[in-house]
């Protein structure tokens, strides 16, 4: 069972929680004695914010990790979002305001593409501002900033 009493009846199990909540999973065995045991596991999936911004990408060409962009769980509950990455000659060589577009580095200038692209490091800002909730009903921007870097 997985927790909203679906029963899984199968060797491998993949299941997507859709909804926020507190879950059972239970796991019942059985041998060809007709011995079985039992175990179950409590958890709670919250709904929250979550950002992870990679720090290297390798726009190659090979359809293996060409693009970059923070990655999001609970895009839902952002209002705003602005992501911006600069060279290291302080030119904005990307800008979004759509969680789901990501850069490929294409756009940065032939010139800079020689010298700061390969291997090179680029600065990202990123500014979100969350949704307003009953218990924050006024939210604060959130800024993140750091590195990505472009490997071969």
């Amino acid at each position: 069972t997985v927790g909203d009493s679906t029963i899984v009846d199968q060797g491998v199990l993949n299941f997507f929680y859709e909804a926020p909540g507190a879950y059972s999973i239970g796991q019942q065995v059985f041998n060809n004695f007709g011995c079985q045991d039992t175990v179950s596991f409590r958890f709670e999936i919250v709904d929250e914010l979550n950002i992870h911004i990679p720090t290297a990408f390798t726009p190659n060409g090979d359809f293996v990790n060409d693009e970059w962009k923070p990655v999001i769980a609970g895009s839902d509950r952002i209002d705003e979002y602005i992501l911006r990455v600069v060279s290291r000659s302080g030119q904005m060589v990307f800008e979004t305001t759509d969680p789901e577009q990501a850069w490929d580095a294409l756009d940065v200038p032939r010139a800079e593409k020689l010298e700061d692209v390969q291997n090179s490091l680029f600065r990202y800002i990123l500014r979100v501002l969350p949704h307003a909730t009953p218990l924050e009903p006024n939210p604060s921007w959130i800024e993140y900033s750091g590195h990505v870097m472009i490997v071969d």
